[in-house]
């Protein structure tokens, strides 16, 4: 963790978030391709060049930058828009569609910069970005976010008397209505995907094209909008974090360019200076991470780690968080800079949320969400962890899984992890075949394949507690354990559990988990967890389990979940 805590602290102006943004910003000369990703080189450098663009192209359109900041970036396009050089940005194919992710902010700027951006080309430059971006409407595009693209570029080239595709722009239009599930949620593609990507993706680009294209006359922008913010609000804690949960968390303040987009549009339901406060607070949690190094954002979440990563990132993946940064498309003299942060105070203790499937839990120490509705369909790397986890923390975060090979290797926090006897091979919540939610209680039904079918009950209690109540059928004997949340840098060398009849709490550095069986039928187990395996921490860490051996036939469990943050007496 960056220990320079005076300099997040004294966040609080446009300049700082440039100071900030000049930090991260890398040399667009000077890729390396360190890691590899499931697209080509070609596209990768194009992605490390294209992403922090979001924030180039905000400094251009606000009229109010330095020079110096974009004439690298500048270049490095003039260079992109040329021929049959080993500088030309490659061109989008259904195999090469990744390209198409990128081309989305050059629409962006042509909307928001509009001739500001054109002047910096020539005649043979403009035709052919024109021609480049054109391309987008000949492929073939997977049915889910991307289609937004289609409709940034389309709008950005009309918005500037370029050649654009009327036809691709009206079929997402009618496209995106499919997506829309009520009350402010879309899902993406898939019904199970309701995650970040609704808030920085489905909502970020339609307020982008409200604003600069109210002509299109996209349905009930705002008012969805409106309808999202009242969920969205509780996905952010005191402290500035945001709940981590699903995919992409690698974006990290990625989580907050809604509320980036919001402010520059004028639509929300909060006031201008509780925005300000979600997004300043925000990043003022991220500069205290390591997450930079040689002025590149790191594949990671708190700190650098691959671990968490999808097939698709990159080294230039991460900056898609700098859609933060549009920010700056508004002016030092925009008011939004003037005024004073205020908090956000009028949140309820307990939230339902439907439409994602949780039940959101508030307090000054953490935010958590229990979660029955989700999972991923398309078993992306680590979903167990990513999706199946029972309750997601704002504060302890969660493990991810080293092996599937011994319990010690796999993330057991905050889950219930199944293994058929003698085997030692664990599996947790993955499909979930049926979803109820009340107003206090979420239920989930799953199974562990063809051996076991369980029956879940979340039930909320209050900041540092829930209940998990578990049927289990199976056919086979099983080995269980279920952990409560993680405790950083707890290890058996060290330290000791505080052990009670049928329960157990872990305590280090003022933080503090423990489970307690209610059924009497487990036994209390310490379960210690590999190095780089939490996101917020990296060294190892602990969790406090149960154990519990499942007879063929029907089985019950139930436990109470603890976490807080000082060490309980």
């Amino acid at each position: 963790m960056n220990k320079d805590l005076n300099k997040s602290s004294k966040l609080c102006s446009r300049n700082d978030l440039i100071d900030w943004l000049k930090e991260m910003l890398p040399d667009p000369f000077k890729y390396r391709d360190v890691t590899g990703a499931a697209y080509n080189c070609e596209i990768r450098e194009l992605e490390y060049v294209s992403r922090p663009l979001w924030a180039i192209f905000s400094l251009i359109a606000s009229g109010d930058f330095d020079e110096a900041m974009v004439a690298p970036y500048i270049e490095r396009i003039k260079l992109g828009l040329q021929p049959k050089t080993k500088w030309t940005f490659p061109n989008p194919t259904t195999k090469m569609r990744q390209v198409v992710v990128e081309m989305a902010v050059y629409g962006y700027g042509l909307l928001c910069c509009g001739k500001k951006l054109l002047t910096y080309f020539t005649d043979e430059e403009i035709k052919y970005l024109e021609l480049w971006l054109n391309q987008i409407n000949t492929i073939e595009f997977p049915q889910g976010n991307w289609l937004l693209f289609l409709m940034l570029v389309n709008c950005g080239l009309k918005k500037n008397n370029l050649r654009y595709s009327e036809t691709k722009i009206n079929e997402v239009k009618a496209k995106l209505e499919e997506f829309y599930v009520g009350e402010g949620w879309y899902q993406d593609g898939n019904p199970s995907q309701r995650d970040y990507y609704i808030p920085f993706a489905f909502h970020f680009y339609s307020l982008i094209m409200e604003y600069y294209c109210p002509e299109l006359k996209l349905k009930d922008v705002n008012k969805r909008l409106l309808q999202f913010e009242q969920d969205y609000l509780y996905w952010f804690d005191q402290a500035g974090r945001s709940i981590p949960f699903g995919r992409s968390l690698t974006y990290r303040f990625g989580h907050a360019s809604l509320w980036s987009i919001c402010a520059v549009t004028g639509v929300h339901g909060s006031g201008l200076g509780q925005l300000k406060h979600l997004i300043f607070n925000n990043v003022r949690y991220w500069m205290r991470q390591d997450i930079m190094q040689n002025h590149n954002l790191t594949i990671g979440y708190a700190y650098p780690n691959l671990i968490i990563s999808e097939d698709y990132n990159a080294p230039g993946s991460p900056m898609w968080g700098a859609k933060l940064f549009v920010l700056l498309s508004l002016p030092e003299e925009h008011e939004f800079w003037q005024i004073p942060e205020v908090g956000i105070n009028n949140l309820s203790t307990i939230r339902n949320e439907e439409k994602p499937g949780f039940i959101i839990v508030t307090g000054p120490k953490q935010h958590y969400a229990l979660a029955g509705f989700q999972y991923s369909v398309n078993q992306i790397m680590q979903h167990f962890s990513k999706y199946g986890k029972f309750c997601y923390s704002s504060r302890f975060g969660w493990n991810l899984s080293r092996d599937v090979q011994g319990i010690n290797n796999f993330a057991v926090d905050s889950a219930l992890a199944l293994s058929v006897k003698g085997t030692n091979q664990y599996a947790s919540r993955g499909i979930i075949k049926d979803y109820v939610m009340k107003e206090d209680y979420l239920y989930s039904c799953w199974d562990y394949g063809e051996i076991a079918k369980i029956k879940t009950w979340l039930i909320p209690i209050d900041e540092s507690y829930h209940l998990r109540i578990h049927w289990i059928e199976t056919k086979l004997e099983l080995e269980t354990y279920e952990g409560a949340f993680p405790v950083f840098g707890w290890n058996d060398k060290f330290n000791q559990p505080i052990v009670m009849k049928d329960a157990i709490i872990l305590e280090n550095n003022q933080v503090a988990s423990g489970i307690k069986d209610i059924m009497a039928n487990r036994e209390i187990k310490v379960v210690s967890q590999n190095p780089n395996t939490n996101i917020y921490d990296r060294e190892k860490n602990a969790v406090a389990c149960l154990r519990g051996e499942a007879k063929i036939g029907k089985t019950v469990y139930g436990c109470l979940v603890y976490g807080d943050f000082e060490v309980s007496n």
